[in-house]
């Protein structure tokens, strides 16, 4: 059961950014997080051991919600996503793909689905992807699945998926 008031500094969500090298788009990312209508979270970007200067770009957003980490060395964005698990505070950990972005109402539309499915666990939102230079929303149904009918459906390719979609209970993912 998911608890929808936060804990004292403990956010409700902990949105979790793998980066390498992507000072071009990082703050287009965080931009849109920042934009978000629900505000009861913790953004943490975690740089992947970046050569360029996406460790400066992150510093000039003047934001108490985003945490910035540093990797000395590329370790790759798995072993990002899992650090950010473990340092995430949040009661559900969502992701955000460094080079995507949030749609602008993705985490209060997230809230009101837990609060219909209290009892479910994992969640595939609707995102907004970028690749070649060009946006696309992949727009996923307002609909409940149960394990067997989500597993037909990504296998069908009925799903949009992607690491910006999916959001969990954090306990369960540690």
């Amino acid at each position: 059961m998911w608890r929808l008031i936060s804990e004292m500094n403990a956010p409700l969500f902990s949105i979790v950014t793998p980066t390498f090298n992507r000072q071009s788009v990082i703050s287009r990312a965080v931009c849109s997080v920042q934009a978000q209508t629900s505000c009861d979270y913790e953004h943490i970007v975690i740089d992947d051991g970046s050569q360029d200067d996406t460790a400066g770009v992150l510093k000039e957003i003047g934001d108490g919600r985003l945490r910035h980490e540093q990797f000395r060395s590329n370790q790759g964005a798995n072993v990002v996503r899992n650090y950010g698990i473990q340092i995430a505070r949040g009661e559900g950990v969502t992701f955000l793909d460094s080079d995507d972005e949030y749609l602008p109402c993705r985490l209060a539309h997230l809230v009101d689905v837990i609060e219909r499915y209290p009892d479910s666990r994992v969640f595939i939102s609707s995102f907004r992807m970028f690749k070649h230079g060009g946006g696309c929303d992949c727009v996923n149904a307002d609909t409940y699945l149960e394990g067997s009918e989500l597993e037909r459906a990504l296998m069908a390719h009925q799903v949009k998926i992607a690491g910006t979609a999916i959001s969990v209970r954090r306990d369960l993912l540690q």
